[in-house]
């Protein structure tokens, strides 16, 4: 897998078709980043925090299929808050 080294967020909702199949890449990555699970990310009980020197990882599921619900977008804006994007 060719990823660049940036923090990566994948949100996915349980209810998805392809909810395994996305399972299955997450732990993937997770593994090929060496990835440190350290429980949820930002006190968030369904966004959980994987560590890595390459970029951190988190994966919010939600408990819907694909359509979002409005308050699961605050994890997305959190997100690009604490990793905004680097100048160069």
């Amino acid at each position: 897998m060719n990823l660049p080294n940036i923090p990566i967020l994948h949100p996915i909702g349980e209810k998805e078709g392809g909810f395994l199949k996305q399972k299955e890449l997450v732990l993937n990555i997770v593994d090929t980043r060496n990835g440190q699970p350290l429980g949820p990310w930002r006190n968030q009980a369904r966004a959980r925090f994987f560590s890595s020197p390459l970029g951190d990882f988190v994966w919010q599921v939600h408990p819907q299929g694909h359509r979002w619900r409005s308050h699961d977008a605050q994890i997305v804006v959190d997100f690009f808050k604490t990793y905004p994007k680097k100048k160069t």
